[in-house]
């Protein structure tokens, strides 16, 4: 049983997004806009605002690019004030000392959100993008050098990415999975679905099909960074990665 004392502490902000709301707060200050305003963009109140700026409830990840947004804030800059002020920066150290990510994402907007994650974790990391299957494969068979020269070691996969540069159907992600996983070539390279869709039936279809992890997308801002620097660094550092042990043809 949770003693009072225990409780309260649960309670505390963590000081990431302490530093998250701070910075929140600040900018909306250089701009001369009212929490109202704030609020207005987010549809909700003002009382709401202010207490994702004094971390008494937590912005979720999409809260704060939307405020990003209409403060007109670089979101990458963003992130780089928060690590500076933030003192969990250690998580982030001698992270995927040489590793190849491929990010497999049709929505820019998360494309730039993934790869500020990622440059927060080590300068120079090479992460490669599309925005649909079919390169995707080229990459991973090599047959696209002039994008990426090197096998990739991770691959961060969005369930929602099209065929073609078209609406998504339902299922493509989990097909995308499945052409990775049959090919010889491919099927040793780690694929973590990154995606907003929690249904347990579509985890479970990507489990299933040989998806080796799945983040969701929709958390807080500090969960998902850290998620996802654990993710890449399990792949590519913890273990042995199969890209050191395999060829690029499989063998």
């Amino acid at each position: 049983m949770k003693t009072k004392k225990t409780q309260s502490r649960s309670k505390e902000p963590k000081p990431v997004d302490i530093s998250v709301g701070r910075l929140l707060r600040e900018n909306r200050d250089k701009r001369g806009l009212t929490l109202g305003d704030a609020g207005k963009r987010l549809g909700v109140s003002l009382q709401q605002v202010q207490k994702y700026e004094q971390a008494r409830s937590k912005a979720s990840f999409s809260t704060v690019v939307n405020l990003l947004n209409f403060y007109g804030v670089d979101v990458m800059r963003f992130i780089d004030d928060v690590q500076k002020t933030y003192p969990g920066k250690d998580l982030h150290n001698n992270c995927c000392q040489s590793a190849t990510l491929l990010i497999v994402e049709d929505n820019p907007g998360d494309v730039v959100l993934a790869l500020n994650a990622l440059r927060s974790i080590r300068k120079g990391i090479n992460v490669v993008s599309t925005d649909n299957v079919q390169q995707m494969l080229r990459i991973l068979r090599g047959e696209a050098p002039h994008i990426s020269g090197s096998r990739p070691d991770l691959i961060l996969l969005d369930l929602c990415i099209p065929q073609k540069r078209e609406k998504p159907k339902r299922g493509e992600g989990i097909s995308a999975i499945r052409a990775v996983k049959q090919d010889r070539r491919t099927s040793t390279i780690p694929i973590v679905v990154l995606t907003n869709n929690s249904g347990d039936d579509i985890v479970r279809q990507a489990y299933d099909n040989g998806a080796n992890g799945y983040i969701y997308k929709s958390m807080e801002f500090g969960a998902f960074r850290n998620n996802l620097v654990h993710c890449v660094k399990y792949w590519t550092e913890t273990i042995v990665p199969p890209a050191r042990v395999y060829k690029f043809d499989g063998s």
